[in-house]
Protein backbone atom coordinates (compact mmCIF):
# COMPACT_ATOMS: atom_id res chain seq x y z
CA UNK A 1 0.00 0.00 0.00
CA UNK A 2 2.71 2.70 0.31
CA UNK A 3 3.32 2.37 -3.04
CA UNK A 4 0.09 3.63 -3.94
CA UNK A 5 -0.49 6.33 -1.26
CA UNK A 6 2.67 7.83 -2.48
CA UNK A 7 1.28 7.81 -6.07
CA UNK A 8 -1.85 8.85 -5.28
CA UNK A 9 -1.93 12.57 -5.45
CA UNK A 10 0.09 12.29 -8.92
CA UNK A 11 -3.05 10.22 -9.86
CA UNK A 12 -4.99 12.52 -9.02
CA UNK A 13 -3.51 15.83 -10.64
CA UNK A 14 -3.38 13.29 -13.98
CA UNK A 15 -6.71 11.98 -13.60
CA UNK A 16 -5.73 8.33 -14.15
CA UNK A 17 -4.10 5.65 -12.68
CA UNK A 18 -0.20 4.95 -12.83
CA UNK A 19 0.49 2.71 -15.91
CA UNK A 20 3.04 0.61 -14.28
CA UNK A 21 1.16 0.55 -11.33
CA UNK A 22 -1.51 -1.09 -13.25
CA UNK A 23 1.02 -3.57 -14.80
CA UNK A 24 1.82 -5.04 -11.19
CA UNK A 25 -1.46 -4.66 -9.91
CA UNK A 26 -2.08 -7.07 -12.70
CA UNK A 27 1.14 -9.25 -11.88
CA UNK A 28 0.27 -10.11 -8.77
CA UNK A 29 -3.27 -11.04 -9.76
CA UNK A 30 -5.30 -8.23 -7.92
CA UNK A 31 -8.00 -8.40 -10.60
CA UNK A 32 -8.91 -11.64 -10.77
CA UNK A 33 -9.80 -12.06 -7.33
CA UNK A 34 -13.32 -13.52 -7.87
CA UNK A 35 -11.75 -15.23 -11.34
CA UNK A 36 -12.03 -19.18 -10.57
CA UNK A 37 -9.02 -21.55 -9.98
CA UNK A 38 -9.16 -23.31 -13.12
CA UNK A 39 -9.06 -20.28 -15.36
CA UNK A 40 -6.07 -18.34 -13.23
CA UNK A 41 -7.84 -16.66 -10.62
CA UNK A 42 -7.51 -16.83 -7.12
CA UNK A 43 -11.28 -18.58 -6.86
CA UNK A 44 -12.65 -16.22 -4.02
CA UNK A 45 -16.34 -14.75 -4.46
CA UNK A 46 -18.15 -11.55 -3.78
CA UNK A 47 -17.94 -11.89 -0.22
CA UNK A 48 -13.95 -12.02 0.32
CA UNK A 49 -13.47 -9.33 -2.22
CA UNK A 50 -14.82 -5.99 -0.16
CA UNK A 51 -11.81 -6.85 2.48
CA UNK A 52 -8.91 -6.49 -0.43
CA UNK A 53 -10.59 -3.35 -1.82
CA UNK A 54 -10.74 -1.91 1.67
CA UNK A 55 -7.51 -2.56 2.10
CA UNK A 56 -6.33 -0.82 -1.93
CA UNK A 57 -9.18 2.01 -0.68
CA UNK A 58 -7.25 2.86 2.43
CA UNK A 59 -4.21 4.04 0.15
CA UNK A 60 -6.27 5.36 -2.38
CA UNK A 61 -10.27 5.13 -3.23
CA UNK A 62 -9.25 5.37 -7.37
CA UNK A 63 -7.29 2.61 -7.43
CA UNK A 64 -9.21 -0.19 -5.46
CA UNK A 65 -12.71 1.67 -7.83
CA UNK A 66 -10.16 0.22 -10.45
CA UNK A 67 -9.71 -3.12 -8.78
CA UNK A 68 -12.92 -3.80 -8.10
CA UNK A 69 -13.84 -2.27 -11.54
CA UNK A 70 -12.15 -5.55 -13.00
CA UNK A 71 -12.90 -7.88 -10.77
CA UNK A 72 -16.75 -7.40 -11.14
CA UNK A 73 -16.35 -7.88 -14.95
CA UNK A 74 -14.80 -11.23 -14.65
CA UNK A 75 -16.85 -12.03 -12.14
CA UNK A 76 -19.90 -12.05 -14.46
CA UNK A 77 -17.23 -13.23 -17.38
CA UNK A 78 -17.49 -16.13 -15.44
CA UNK A 79 -21.50 -16.60 -15.59
CA UNK A 80 -20.72 -16.96 -19.53
CA UNK A 81 -20.74 -20.31 -21.39
CA UNK A 82 -17.77 -22.60 -21.15
CA UNK A 83 -16.96 -21.92 -24.50
CA UNK A 84 -16.61 -18.23 -24.36
CA UNK A 85 -14.69 -18.63 -21.21
CA UNK A 86 -12.46 -20.78 -22.98
CA UNK A 87 -11.88 -18.51 -25.38
CA UNK A 88 -11.71 -15.59 -22.83
CA UNK A 89 -9.12 -17.07 -20.27
CA UNK A 90 -7.73 -20.34 -21.92
CA UNK A 91 -4.32 -18.95 -23.13
CA UNK A 92 -3.71 -18.00 -18.76
CA UNK A 93 -3.63 -14.40 -20.31
CA UNK A 94 -4.90 -11.95 -17.61
CA UNK A 95 -9.05 -10.30 -18.75
CA UNK A 96 -9.26 -6.94 -17.78
CA UNK A 97 -12.29 -6.30 -19.68
CA UNK A 98 -15.25 -3.19 -19.42
CA UNK A 99 -18.75 -3.43 -20.21
CA UNK A 100 -22.45 -2.01 -19.32
CA UNK A 101 -24.76 -3.48 -17.43
CA UNK A 102 -27.69 -2.24 -19.25
CA UNK A 103 -26.95 -1.11 -22.70
CA UNK A 104 -29.46 1.38 -24.23
CA UNK A 105 -29.82 -0.33 -27.76
CA UNK A 106 -31.08 -3.40 -29.34
CA UNK A 107 -29.35 -6.36 -30.64
CA UNK A 108 -30.25 -8.13 -33.57
CA UNK A 109 -29.56 -12.04 -34.75
CA UNK A 110 -27.44 -11.96 -37.87
CA UNK A 111 -25.07 -14.58 -39.96
CA UNK A 112 -22.73 -15.65 -37.56
CA UNK A 113 -23.79 -13.75 -34.45
CA UNK A 114 -25.33 -10.51 -33.45
CA UNK A 115 -25.36 -6.81 -34.85
CA UNK A 116 -25.56 -4.39 -31.78
CA UNK A 117 -26.84 -0.90 -32.27
CA UNK A 118 -27.31 1.74 -29.79
CA UNK A 119 -25.10 3.82 -27.55
CA UNK A 120 -23.20 2.97 -24.83
CA UNK A 121 -21.53 5.65 -22.76
CA UNK A 122 -21.04 3.95 -19.65
CA UNK A 123 -18.41 1.24 -21.31
CA UNK A 124 -16.25 4.16 -22.16
CA UNK A 125 -15.78 5.66 -18.25
CA UNK A 126 -12.82 4.47 -15.60
CA UNK A 127 -10.97 1.45 -16.05
CA UNK A 128 -11.59 1.34 -20.19
CA UNK A 129 -8.26 2.39 -20.79
CA UNK A 130 -6.04 -0.32 -20.25
CA UNK A 131 -8.66 -3.53 -20.91
CA UNK A 132 -7.51 -6.19 -22.62
CA UNK A 133 -10.21 -7.64 -24.57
Amino acid sequence: MPRIKELARKMELDRRLDDDLIADMDKADLFSIVQPKMWGGAGLGPRELPAVLETIGSADCSTAWITVFYNVHNFCLCRLPRKTQEKLYGNGESVRFAATFAPPGMAERVDGGYRITGRSPIARASGTRRTSR
